[in-house]
């Protein structure tokens, strides 16, 4: 072999190395999100010391950080000081409606070391939580997880809001029961958005407190009501309208046909049922998120994983309802909307 020769295996070589390292990335993201650092540029540019002074971040490291969150298209840099990149200042500033920080935060505490124990589970099989452990319920049992959980969650709701208003024609409908809707969020965007709507949140218990501070946040104490119980094992509130956000991708299989045979005999005729989750592309190669988050599932899980799109229709349509939709949904789902035959 030439010198040329490695030369250009080397260049080429280029995707491997980045790969390897891509979580140099995600950790500096996640840093940069505790130190508050697009934060501190919310109102505009900062000099490379007074943001460092802001954001506690130790002057010989400063230069470095800064830019290499340059480079990764977070700030930007010109002769006034650095400044958030659009996407950052879009939705990486806290408090604002549109922050998706809480992604990054819930995997910093929660996901990031579960993923050091990947070979484990690859040679294993067995999830690397402790034994008898359930990762929801114990991350419910920590409130600032739990927040930081739910922040996550929350992110894009105001789109999947929009997208679910925009399938069918919600002034058909009275009631709303969103299955595992964790504190309310998404049932006090749909109530505010159809004034003749009122909702309950089907959860755990512990998440009360948490749904409490929202509805009474948003003024809809008196249309949301939280409902407490375990919708794998409970039965489920009637309404016109079920959400199955987020739920059928930590339960097995007989499982995901229950709660849609169940959520069948629920509905009134002619209501509607919305499952989304990051499903996978049904010839399985190209949604890399959704491959890998089937990984992560197991991580946290005996039996969750994602599952396909035409897995999810065959599941409504031999519960007996007819589906109506299956659509693209805020950054990395699918939504399959199925009606019950009036």
């Amino acid at each position: 072999m030439t010198r040329a020769d490695v030369a250009v295996s080397g260049s080429e070589a280029l995707p491997i190395m980045e790969l390897a390292m891509a979580f140099y990335g995600s950790r500096a993201l996640m840093s940069a999100l505790e130190l508050d650092v697009f934060s501190a540029l919310a109102d505009g540019p900062l000099p490379r010391a007074e943001l460092a002074g802001r954001a506690g971040i130790h002057p010989r490291v400063a230069a470095d950080f800064l830019d290499a969150l340059v480079a990764l298209k977070l700030l930007e840099r010109d002769d006034a000081g650095y400044h958030n990149s659009e996407l950052a200042d879009r939705f990486l500033v806290r408090g604002r409606a549109s922050y998706a920080g809480g992604f990054a935060e819930m995997g910093n505490a929660s996901l990031f070391p579960l993923w050091g124990k990947l070979t484990d589970l690859l040679r294993t099989g067995e999830p690397q939580i402790p034994p008898g452990g359930n990762f929801f319920e114990g991350l419910y049992r920590r409130p600032e997880a739990a927040r930081k959980f739910m922040d996550a969650m929350d992110a894009f709701n105001e789109e999947i809001a929009t997208v679910l208003g925009s399938l069918v024609d919600w002034s058909d409908f009275a009631t709303l029961v969103d299955v595992g809707g964790a504190r309310g969020d998404l049932a006090t965007r749909l109530v505010l958005a159809h004034p003749g709507l009122t909702a309950t949140t089907f959860d755990l218990p512990p998440v009360r407190e948490l749904f409490d501070e929202r509805v009474a946040e948003a003024g809809v104490a008196d249309r949301v009501r939280f409902e407490g119980g375990n919708f794998v094992e409970d039965e489920l509130p009637s309404a016109d309208v079920y959400v199955f956000g987020h739920i059928l991708h930590g339960r097995d299989l007989d499982q995901r046909r229950n709660l849609v045979a169940r959520a069948f005999a629920g509905l009134r005729p002619g209501g509607v049922l919305f499952v989304y989750d990051r499903m996978i592309d049904d010839d399985r190669r190209e949604k890399t998120l959704s491959l890998l988050g089937s990984v992560g599932m197991a991580l946290v899980s005996p039996v969750g994983s994602e599952y396909t799109s035409a897995d999810c229709r065959s599941w409504l349509t031999d519960a007996g309802f007819e589906v109506v939709a299956t659509k693209p949904l805020a950054a990395t789902d699918t939504v399959v909307a199925a009606r019950k035959p009036a």
